[in-house]
């Protein structure tokens, strides 16, 4: 059987779509390491902008007895804050892309061996499935391998 699935070219396609499966989990892997490393660092700024407001606010008080005027602060986190959220919302359509692609790659992989014995499938009029490949008969209604209906 493998023979025939080798002539046919099966193990050829499936190692090509295994390989773009792959390639494209590494493209994933990359665009998510990406957009972590900048949400780290929003989230970083984030906290030296909180230090720093903290910091002036304590130096004010200590000096002058009053409140310090912190809104450009407060407006600088909510634009950090704002940035973050873009690159978690990012992070979850790209994944859902990728995600979406892989799936339907790995549905075109078929299996890579006859579900029926060789001898059970005529020689004459034996053709293969449009969606799969799998070889069928011309009995056939429904692909034996991915359900796919024929007639």
């Amino acid at each position: 059987m493998a023979l025939l699935n080798k002539l046919l070219g099966r193990d050829e396609k499936e190692e090509n779509l295994k390989k773009e499966i792959h390639s494209l989990e590494l493209r994933k892997a990359s665009v998510f390491s990406t957009i972590d490393g900048e949400i780290s660092r929003l989230q970083n700024e984030k906290q030296n902008v909180l230090l720093t407001a903290g910091t002036t606010a304590y130096e004010t008080w200590c000096k002058d007895q009053t409140q310090a005027n912190l809104i450009e602060y407060w407006n600088k986190i909510q634009e950090l804050e704002q940035a973050i959220s873009e690159q978690e919302a990012k992070k979850e359509e790209m994944g859902n892309r990728y995600d979406e692609e892989i799936r339907l790659i790995s549905n075109s992989l078929n299996p890579v061996t006859i579900s029926a014995p060789i001898s059970n499938i005529p020689v004459s009029g034996a053709s293969q499935c449009p969606s799969c490949g799998t070889l069928i008969s011309a009995e056939d209604v429904f692909c034996q391998s991915c359900g796919t209906k024929l007639k």
